[in-house]
């Protein structure tokens, strides 16, 4: 019995000694952010409105996850109401959205709307019209990165500063030719860069601060870092916690480089990991632009007026290090946007 008793001991002393040694690690993360694959099963839909909101629970007052742009490939899982829960891949997300928000897409037509000739929208906000004119009744918004099908038989040049868009839901409208473009050639064109980069966040900078949000109408942290590379041809995860897993990591005493991932949040203990909970975009001297709040730029001298007064605990180097498999890839080798 006695040696019983002392064999439970020391088993009950090595689980002990391993969960410790475990807990000791505080920097311990997956390798990479989470990627869903497609159900054989489930049905396909298409994002229908400009930004179609992903709730936690079946509910309007439950809270904000993220947003989905018009044109991205989703999954319906199951139904409640008028909401449905989907599974998104681009970014990997699940949540509940609105049955309205989203266009049925048949299994066999996955692949084919992957490759139909679309137009991105390049601008803040713009709003498809009826008719080839301002005067005429707007059918809906469109905000920045947002996909809609081309109509081939209506070139730009058949009316002069608008092209014709086939939406989701099967109404073709017009659109201003100065704020979208061939979404094949613009994703071809992309040259990512420190300086186009920090550009495109600064579009950004007065937008409110939305938990969950991605647009120009309002936008978190990584909502804002996901949206100034994306326009920029590379796609990060969608959350800071997992932008804060790829690229490259930088050691808190190198120099940082602009357009470097900045991370925040609660410091690991002896028992407790590193909690990311914000990101902000490097932008040289110093100083951050970030969504705190609203969209601003702030400094990391503690003398300075705007100083942000809160603990770097990471870094991460994403230019250098993309479609290299460290987590970040371009729009162009997505197969969630074009066929590979």
């Amino acid at each position: 019995m006695k040696a019983i008793v002392l064999k439970r001991f020391f088993f009950v002393l090595v689980l002990f000694c391993l969960g410790s040694a475990l807990l000791a690690q505080p920097n311990r993360q997956p390798l990479q952010a989470k990627q869903y694959q497609p159900d054989p099963q489930a049905p396909w839909a298409i994002v229908a409105l400009s930004s179609g909101n992903l709730r936690v629970a079946p509910d309007y007052e439950s809270g904000l996850d993220t947003q989905l742009l018009r044109g991205a490939l989703v999954q319906i899982d199951s139904t409640e109401r008028y909401w449905e829960h989907v599974t998104a891949f681009e970014p990997s997300y699940t949540g509940w959205i609105n049955h309205l928000a989203l266009a049925p897409l048949a299994a066999d037509e996955v692949d084919a709307y992957i490759s139909a000739p679309k137009y991105i929208c390049t601008t803040l906000v713009t709003y498809v019209h009826v008719l080839p004119s301002t005067g005429s009744p707007t059918i809906c918004d469109m905000v920045l990165g947002d996909l809609v099908r081309q109509v081939p038989s209506t070139p730009a040049s058949a009316h002069s500063g608008w092209v014709q868009v086939l939406l989701p839901s099967g109404e073709c409208g017009w659109v201003r030719s100065t704020e979208v473009a061939d979404f094949k050639d613009w994703a071809e064109s992309r040259q990512p860069s420190a300086e186009r980069i920090i550009a495109t966040a600064r579009r950004l900078l007065g937008i409110p601060y939305v938990w969950g949000g991605t647009t120009a109408k309002g936008v978190d942290c990584s909502g804002l870092t996901r949206t100034s590379f994306l326009m920029n041809g590379v796609l990060l995860p969608r959350d800071a916690r997992e932008q804060a897993l790829v690229g490259a990591p930088v050691g808190l005493d190198e120099e940082w480089q602009p357009g470097d991932l900045l991370f925040f949040g609660t410091p690991a203990t002896k028992t407790t990991p590193m909690k990311i909970g914000h990101v902000a975009l490097y932008i040289g001297d110093g100083r951050i632009i970030q969504s705190s709040q609203l969209v601003r730029i702030n400094s990391l001298d503690p003398s300075a007026p705007d100083f942000y007064d809160r603990e770097v605990l990471c870094v991460r180097r994403i230019l250098g290090h993309i479609d290299t498999g460290e987590g970040v890839v371009t729009v162009r080798r997505s197969p969630w946007y074009f066929k590979q």
